[in-house]
């Protein structure tokens, strides 16, 4: 597992009553739009969900990537932002998600540049 996984995983689970909206991805991260993902990635995050196994989830923290290996429980939308949920209380904004068990989202080509 990649330093940085450890220890925003650590930082995510004694921080239990911040969303990962507010400190996910640094500055100002909370401002940045959603922008929707395919509902095919959906259906990719639900099914691995189902399998209840270990994953390897890489996604973009202050654009950095971080790679986790982690479960994952399900995914909500809260109405401003779709987030995967993590076995380990982890939320991850579904925009920001590179790959789940090397499917690579197909989102993913700098569409989260504008702010």
């Amino acid at each position: 597992m990649h330093v940085l996984g450890i220890i925003y995983q650590d930082l995510m689970i004694k921080q239990e009553n911040l969303f990962c909206s507010d400190i996910y991805c640094g500055m100002n991260h909370s401002k940045k739009k959603y922008v929707p993902i395919d509902c095919g990635y959906v259906d990719i995050i639900e099914h691995f969900a189902t399998l209840r196994k270990p994953v390897e989830i890489i996604y973009l923290l202050d654009n950095i990537e971080v790679k986790l290996k982690a479960v994952i429980k399900t995914w909500e939308n809260t109405g401003e932002a779709e987030y995967m949920i993590l076995k380990n209380g982890l939320r991850i904004r579904l925009d920001h998600i590179v790959s789940v068990d090397s499917q690579v989202s197909s989102g993913y080509c700098g569409i989260n540049e504008e702010e």
